[in-house]
């Protein structure tokens, strides 16, 4: 069984922060926001086009650099958005709570960016070689 290239799942992780941004970034009873509707919907969506963009780069370095930027981006300002819900008072149709296109943008990015971490710390431990005297 073929597995995945690297290039192959950012692809996949950008991809699936993209189409996390056309889902819904909140509801409220019976109402939902989409993610689109909002500035930071829009942003983190441009975002995601840029991090997608980024592993079609020629220069391979660079390209890597943006995307874990880009994804790195998106999760912060996702987690800063998801502690604004937690803060959010009560109306009329209840609490705000986060829809499920700012969930999968969350775990998408997030969980891509822990895993680009793991793998840096990973190969940096490789590198370093222990030598006993003899």
């Amino acid at each position: 069984m073929k597995t995945l290239s690297t290039l192959a799942r950012r692809r996949i992780a950008a991809g699936v922060v993209l189409i996390a941004s056309l889902g819904t970034a909140a509801s409220i009873g019976p109402i939902s926001v989409s993610m689109l509707s909002t500035d930071t919907g829009q942003f983190t969506a441009v975002v995601a086009v840029v991090a997608l963009a980024a592993t079609f780069s020629p220069k391979r370095r660079l390209g890597t650099a943006f995307f874990i930027a880009a994804l790195t981006l998106v999760a912060v300002v996702d987690v800063a958005w998801m502690i604004d819900f937690a803060s959010a008072e009560t109306t009329i149709f209840g609490t705000a709570s986060p829809g499920w296109g700012l969930l999968l943008q969350i775990v998408a990015s997030a969980g891509w960016v822990g895993y680009e971490a793991f793998g840096l710390v990973s190969r940096r431990r490789r590198r370093v070689v222990v030598t006993e005297p003899t």
